[in-house]
């Protein structure tokens, strides 16, 4: 047979495995991995000889906050980035300008990928009290998933915010008749109202201010009422960008017991502490907050035992006068394959924490996160041996200034090509790829 594409004497890496073979690709997909020492007809040839070759990333958290109607520009600019960073799949959050909360608008949205988005998308609707009945119409519409919140959070918008106990146990009950996950932010909102309050009777400023006023005890009291009410409602409850290893270590609780829960942190928590904090140049802003450098090395500890079943950037663009933001897509990548080459993960685990499982959770695997035969041919080609040094200034993102926490970073290894269904999407940072080619991912057979 002859093929489109093949990546020959490449190092290619699964959640289980490192092999050297050849990436043969034909109309888009993975067709075959060959022995690396066969000769291969193809009409494009890249050697990738000593090179990890990577599954493209599936990130399940991503806020692009584009205004419907509207908003071409931001989607064009925030999946660049994504093409740029790896991730050739974004499962975004329903945090547009007004909300998904509907099905129309979910449809609306879904348009405005189809013709801006250099990457493959997924779309989740929001679940919140005002939008409870709408959940259905949603996933029948092509929701992956469902977003929530525990009371008003930030500036989202109606159709997100879950008002009390009620409102969660509603909607964790629904999208549990409908199978599709359901996502929440682990703060509680009447604990970080009370701590911020007190840090600005304090006078305290800065990465202080913004630490004390949102403890962590903020995220365990959250995520201990959505762990039992995913239990008695059989509702796939995912933690979203969890820092806290207390959290994460009572939700290993519930999931001895049975229950269908998946936990996600972010590669920040696993990078920074809050001590690294007090010497950045900006404010890390993130929520919830970096942690101590204790609980950092917990986190990678709980990760290491499987604790942690997804890594997400959490990308969320700024924009002025908005207080918290990180633009994670370019550097989510490059911060945990740093991670990997230092020894506090491995290769394989970053396939199945930011690829495979992201995919799964999401209910696209197998056509995307695993680079099998029959996948879609999204890759990374990864130089280990080679270093990239973060410049925010040089970002897709159209606000890269929380991206400053890393500013200057030398980290190990390089992004040297990035393919989305076997066609190029960047070369070493730099995106070559056009907008219009995108295609809305719903569930596959297994999801």
């Amino acid at each position: 047979m002859k093929y489109d594409l093949a990546v020959q004497n490449a190092l290619i890496l699964s959640s289980s495995d490192m092999t050297q073979a050849t990436l043969a690709v034909k109309d888009g997909v993975v067709a075959a991995i060959l022995s690396p020492d066969c000769c291969v007809d193809a009409d494009e040839t890249i050697d990738a000889t000593a090179c990890w070759l990577l599954p493209g990333l599936v990130d399940m958290h991503v806020h692009i906050r584009e205004s419907l109607p509207g908003g071409s520009e931001r989607i064009q600019a925030e999946t660049r980035a994504a093409a740029a960073g790896g991730v050739t799949t974004v499962v975004v959050m329903p945090d547009s300008r007004p909300p998904v909360a509907d099905a129309a608008s979910l449809k609306e949205r879904a348009e405005l990928f189809r013709e801006h988005s250099v990457v493959d998308f997924a779309l989740t609707g929001g679940a919140g009290g005002e939008s409870l009945r709408q959940i259905v119409d949603m996933a029948d519409a092509g929701a992956v998933g469902f977003f929530g919140c525990l009371g008003a959070y930030r500036d989202s918008g109606s159709g997100l915010h879950c008002a009390s106990t009620a409102d969660i146990f509603q909607v964790m009950e629904r999208t549990a008749q409908l199978g599709r996950f359901i996502g929440f932010h682990c703060e509680d909102p009447d604990i970080v109202s009370l701590f911020r309050s007190r840090a600005h009777e304090a006078e305290l400023t800065g990465s202080s201010a913004h630490g004390q006023g949102r403890p962590e005890f903020a995220e365990v009291l959250s995520a201990l009422t959505l762990l039992e009410t995913a239990e008695v409602t059989g509702a796939r409850l995912h933690l979203m960008h969890l820092s806290s290893p207390r959290a994460i270590s009572m939700a290993d609780l519930w999931r001895e017991e049975g229950a269908p829960i998946t936990v996600e942190t972010a590669p920040h928590y696993l990078a920074l502490a809050e001590e690294d904090a007090e010497d950045l140049s900006v404010p890390a802003r993130t929520a919830p907050p970096l942690r101590t450098e204790e609980s950092r090395g917990d986190l990678i500890e709980l990760l290491q035992v499987g604790s942690i079943d997804v890594v997400a950037s959490d990308h969320i663009p700024g924009s002025a006068g908005d207080d918290l933001g990180l633009p994670g897509l370019e550097t989510a990548l490059p911060v945990i394959l740093d991670a990997a080459i230092a020894g506090e993960l491995t290769a394989q685990e970053v396939v199945l924490l930011m690829s495979e499982n992201p995919a799964r959770v999401s209910g696209l695997y197998p056509g995307k996160g695993t680079l099998q035969p029959g996948a879609d041919a999204d890759f990374i080609i990864v130089d280990p041996s080679e270093t990239t040094r973060v410049a925010p200034q040089d970002m897709y993102t159209e606000d890269p200034g929380g991206a400053e926490i890393y500013h200057g970073l030398e980290l190990n290894g390089r992004i040297e090509h990035v393919f989305g269904r076997g066609q190029p999407l960047s070369r070493r940072g730099e995106v070559i790829s056009d907008p219009g080619r995108a295609r809305w991912m719903w569930l596959s057979d297994e999801g």
